[in-house]
Order: C-alpha cells, then sequence, then structure tokens
C-alpha cells in the first residue's frame, strides 16, 4: 500500500497545473489526503480575496487525490458541489479529503478548506468516476 501512495502523490506531483497552482501534499493514507496552497497575490480577486475557483481546484484536486489514494487508479469529477463559507486573503489553504462512499465504479468524497486557524473556508462534495485499466 505504502508503494501505491507513494506512486499516487509522484503523479500528482508531475502535473503542470499542480505544479502551477503550488500544492503540497502533507497527509496520505488510503481514503484520506491533507494538502497545503500557500496564498499567492495572483489568486486574489476584485475585493482582494482568493477567488472562489482557487477553492474549487484546491477542493477538486483533494477529492481526486483522496478518491485515487484508495481506488489506487484514476478518477475523474462527475459532479462537486462547493458551499463558500468565509473569505481569506493571506496565509495557506489547508485542504482535507475523506471518502464518503466507494463503489466500483463511482466514488464519493467530501474536501475542506482551512485557514492557518483551523477555520473552515468552504466545503465541497463531489462523485467521481473510476477509470479501472484495461
Amino acid at each position: 500500500m505504502k508503494d501505491l501512495l507513494a506512486e499516487v502523490e509522484r503523479k500528482f506531483a508531475e502535473s503542470p497545473f499542480w505544479q502551477w497552482l503550488g500544492l503540497e501534499a502533507h497527509h496520505i493514507i488510503p481514503g484520506e489526503v491533507q494538502l497545503k496552497l500557500a496564498i499567492r497575490p495572483e489568486f486574489l480577486n476584485v475585493v482582494r480575496s482568493v477567488h472562489g475557483g482557487v477553492y474549487a481546484s484546491v477542493l477538486d484536486t483533494t477529492m481526486g487525490f483522496t478518491v485515487r489514494s484508495q481506488a489506487g487508479c484514476p478518477a475523474v469529477t462527475v459532479n462537486m458541489n462547493i458551499s463558500f463559507l468565509k473569505a481569506t486573503d493571506q496565509g495557506n489553504l489547508w485542504s482535507k479529503g475523506r471518502i464518503i462512499n466507494m463503489g466500483r465504479n463511482l466514488a464519493v468524497a467530501e474536501a475542506y478548506i482551512y485557514n492557518d486557524e483551523g477555520q473552515p473556508l468552504a466545503h465541497a462534495t463531489g462523485t467521481f468516476k473510476i477509470i479501472h485499466s484495461k
């Protein structure tokens, strides 16, 4: 299992989007992942808080990583629902994902984003199609 988790982390770390965004993996076990993103000025919107699209990207990536950490193969987002709870403009975004339900072909996951003080900033649930190797 340790080799699988290392391979999953390596695949995500090689992603050009992951690298551009600046995500860092902090905790990975099957079905549970924690990521960190340092807030940069280019993430801020016209009201000078982190753009909701950044939140959405972090939540989607966290849930996808979480699903893959348990399924052992890629998964793609089918549906995602987000609740934006609080704005921020500095520090780090910490995300934590977990599996709600894992089937053979579909998984349901959830993720939260927290600030450095542990206050929730956003919550999402998502359904993911598991892509089995042929």
